[in-house]
């Protein structure tokens, strides 16, 4: 059973919507695994689209 989960990118903050399919497989955006916090606080990293592969970080 496939099913969808709302996350923020962390570049630019829009709303993505993740699939996850029955094998683990997710589509809709980019995870690149949790990260802990200056307080003990956990997040998980992920990215949109636009911005894993835009050139954003180019523009100052």
């Amino acid at each position: 059973m496939n099913f969808c989960i709302d996350k923020n990118c962390v570049v630019c903050d829009k709303k993505i919507t993740v699939t996850v399919y029955q094998n683990r497989k997710y589509r809709g955006g980019h995870y690149f695994g949790k990260i802990k916090t200056e307080k003990n606080k956990m997040f998980e990293y992920w990215e949109c689209p636009k911005c894993y592969y835009g050139d954003w970080y180019k523009k100052k």
